[in-house]
């Protein structure tokens, strides 16, 4: 079993420098291109789901799931903090390197991010610790059975941080995901917070068919940064 130690896992609960962001459904739907069938054909897993309003949304647009993340012990109020504080550092970096983001947004990151307090107050009237929508749990032992969400999506960590996942945690986490799809897992964005690809993909996709995961590269639609083309999407090899 793959473990974040020291800073990393630190990092991880939320200490150090990770975002915690608050996104809509429609922005999943973009990440992740996702279909109708998708979002209401079965439950839907959302791993580090934030303080984000895509399960409010889900549940208002008659699909069902679940979103995990460690910090769903806590109360309302620090999740929309940390989200505060996400929005602050993402605007930071936007204006410092705006070549790195899709003009909508290097053009107007106030008003890309704004979009995040409207987030945050669906989050904040849906949300319950503890409760079966919202479950204190992290990446790579999720608890649930085999096949129990039809898909699991995971935006914004993997990838993203990959000085502090690793290839091992990588590997095992995404592995992890699959294990609790019935279909197939998917993750986005394939680049770091720099826009930066990850390194050693060819490596971790033929590990992963080592465990007998097949895995593709899906184009999406959405862009924050301007090299966040596509989504790793991974499944049960047939």
């Amino acid at each position: 079993m793959a473990v974040l130690s020291g800073t990393a896992q630190q990092r991880y609960q939320g200490i150090g420098s990770l975002i915690v962001s608050a996104r809509r459904l429609g922005e999943y739907r973009e990440m992740f291109a996702l279909s109708d069938a998708d979002l209401l054909g079965g439950p839907v897993l959302d791993v580090a789901g934030g303080a984000s309003s895509f399960l409010a949304d889900l549940v208002a647009l008659g699909g069902t799931g679940c979103a995990v993340d460690p910090h769903y012990h806590r109360p309302a109020a620090e999740l929309t903090a940390a989200a505060d504080r996400g929005a602050a550092l993402a605007r930071t970096a936007i204006t410092t390197w705006p070549e790195l983001y899709a003009e909508h947004v290097a053009d107007a990151p106030v008003a890309y991010l704004a979009e995040w307090q409207h987030n945050l107050r669906r989050f904040e009237a849906h949300y319950r610790p503890g409760s079966a929508h919202y479950r204190a749990a992290s990446l790579p032992v999720l608890p649930f059975a085999d096949g129990e969400f039809r898909i699991a999506l995971s935006s914004h960590l993997l990838f993203s941080y990959p000085d502090d996942f690793g290839h091992d945690l990588l590997l095992a986490s995404i592995a992890e995901m699959v294990r609790v799809s019935a279909v197939e897992a998917r993750v986005y964005p394939l680049v770091d917070t720099m826009g930066r690809p990850y390194p050693e993909l060819d490596r971790l996709r033929a590990d992963l068919a080592e465990r007998g995961v097949d895995t593709e590269l899906r184009p999406v639609p959405f862009r924050l940064f301007k090299s966040g083309t596509h989504a790793f999407v991974a499944r049960r090899a047939a």
